[in-house]
């Protein structure tokens, strides 16, 4: 096991610690090294709010590795079985009504890894970035290859992908895809950052 020592933090990697949960963060789409190279350190003790929550994998990853902050997941399916860390909560909803994130509150991280339909990323992203994102947080669109051709049951339900409507906003983004050139990438944005 490698250690890496951040903020005086000596303990596993982001990647390790997605492994252990079994995220697919870790083990298929290997987000986790660019993450931890460009998120806060382990001593950040924000709000981190992720759609999608599946299993709960990576919210129990995002606790380990950020024990001081609050972590937030929301999903269309009722995750309250779910046995989750004391600064995790999971939210029954949908990410895409206003009505029903805006009582969330704001956060400094929003990582989207929900239904990976183009219209349900645009509708979450205009509202959440521009509202309930603080400034100089950090918005993640996750497995934009979903809404490319070539993805096996490949289907735009919108005119615009969402790269497209980033730059339509004037959004500066980074841009990650692995370097086996596979399909699977995601968009980081930050707040405050605008062209």
């Amino acid at each position: 096991m490698s250690a890496s020592t951040k903020s005086g933090w000596k303990s596993m990697s982001l990647h390790e610690i997605g492994l252990k949960h079994g995220t697919d963060k870790a083990t298929f789409h290997g987000f986790c090294g660019f993450y931890e190279q460009h998120l806060p350190e382990r001593d950040f003790s924000g709000r981190l709010l992720e759609i999608g929550i599946m299993g709960g994998c990576s919210l129990r990853m995002w606790s380990e590795y950020y024990p001081n902050a609050e972590i937030v997941g929301i999903d269309i399916d009722d995750k309250g079985h779910l046995d989750l860390p004391s600064n995790v909560s999971a939210v029954h909803g949908d990410a895409t009504n206003h009505h029903v994130m805006q009582p969330l509150g704001e956060f400094d991280i929003i990582v989207d890894d929900g239904s990976h339909l183009t219209s349900d990323q645009q509708m979450s992203f205009l509202w959440l970035f521009y509202n309930q994102l603080r400034p100089g947080g950090i918005y993640i669109l996750e497995d934009l290859h979903t809404s490319l051709p070539g993805f096996p049951g490949f289907y735009v339900d919108s005119k615009v992908l969402p790269v497209e409507m980033l730059k339509r906003q004037g959004v500066n983004v980074e841009f990650f895809r692995r370097s086996d050139e596979s399909m699977t990438a995601m968009i980081f944005a930050e707040q405050g950052n605008n062209a």
